[in-house]
């Protein structure tokens, strides 16, 4: 394995254009550097030689499931004890039964907000000390995002 890692690296993976791009702001703006892929290929091709400190994946991809992406992760001795967070609209309790028996340790229901994906990089203190909380007064042009 050619493994690399930052000091937190966080792979998100949606196959939803919009939702990559919001992860992708939400994590830089918390200072968490984020790989963002859109299907279960691409991202086994990143867990297979990247170590990660946390993996948040859509339940439903277009070629394949959150599922899939959580069991090869398992499978991955570099990726052992690495958080996994399901993030889906489909809160149906089997698909919820599913993604925690490949290995998902959390279920969040879409939407999300940055306030969220926030909350979640603390729980596993993942953000870094010298980051401070975005409020409304913090953002005052595009530019602050």
């Amino acid at each position: 394995m050619n493994e690399q890692q930052d000091s937190t690296r966080v792979l998100v993976v949606d196959d939803d254009i919009l939702m990559r791009m919001l992860f992708s702001l939400f994590l830089r703006r918390c200072g968490v550097h984020g790989d963002v892929v859109g299907s279960v290929q691409q991202a086994v091709l990143r867990l297979a030689k990247t170590r990660y400190s946390l993996i948040l994946v859509d339940g439903h991809l277009g070629d394949g499931t959150g599922a899939e992406v959580s069991a090869f992760a398992r499978r991955e001795s570099h990726l052992a004890g690495v958080p996994i967070v399901a993030i889906s609209s489909d809160s149906r309790d089997e698909h919820i039964q599913q993604l925690l028996a490949a290995g998902v340790n959390q279920f969040m229901k879409k939407p999300v907000t940055g306030d969220n994906i926030r909350d979640l990089l603390e729980q596993y203190s993942l953000i870094p000390a010298n980051v401070e909380r975005i409020t409304p007064q913090t953002v005052s042009t595009a530019d602050d995002l």
